[in-house]
Formats: C-alpha cells, structure tokens, sequence
C-alpha cells in the first residue's frame, strides 16, 4: 500500500478501514472527513487503488470549495467534496 503522501500511520489506518466501510456498506450515503488529516489526494489516491477512476474535477476558487468524481464503471459515482477555506471534507455517494 502506498504512503498516502506522509499520512501519520494511525490517521492512515483509520481512513483505509472508515473509507473501506463506507465502500461496502450502500446504506450510508455521505461520510464526513472533515478534521482527520486526510487530504483530498490521499482520498483520491486510495479510491484509485480500489478500482475508481476520476471523471471530473470542480473548483470555485475563492473559497476553495471542490469536488472530484471518481467512478468505478459500475453502480457507483463517489463525490470527493469539501472547502479549504473551513477544512471540510466528505465523501459522498450518488448513482450513475
């Protein structure tokens, strides 16, 4: 597995496995990863090693609010969105 750019251990651990649950688990629609200490790269990073490509990459600018799409080719899109101004960061479900 890759180092996700310097991630602590710990923090890296614990966004593999929540990220991994969300993944699995199609009731949950949105998971907040604001104030983890992940990035917006290493979510992008480890959504590719699980098969997803990105699609799209938004941005407004003044507030550094963003969304990357990442699809998998099959029944899911995954939002990877958030704001730098406040440091926010979800990663969202929708469908295709």
């Amino acid at each position: 597995m890759m180092s996700f750019w310097g991630l602590e251990l710990e923090t890296s651990k614990e966004m593999v496995e929540k990220v991994s649950e969300f993944l699995k688990n199609k009731s949950e629609d949105e998971i907040n990863l604001s104030g983890t200490g992940v990035s917006p790269y290493a979510l992008k990073e480890f959504l590719s090693e699980k098969g997803y490509q990105e699609k799209d990459f938004e941005t407004n600018g003044w507030d550094w609010s963003f969304t990357i799409s990442m699809e998998n080719g099959q029944e899911d899109e995954i939002l990877i969105t958030g704001t730098g101004y406040t440091f926010e960061l979800k990663l969202v479900r929708t469908e295709l």
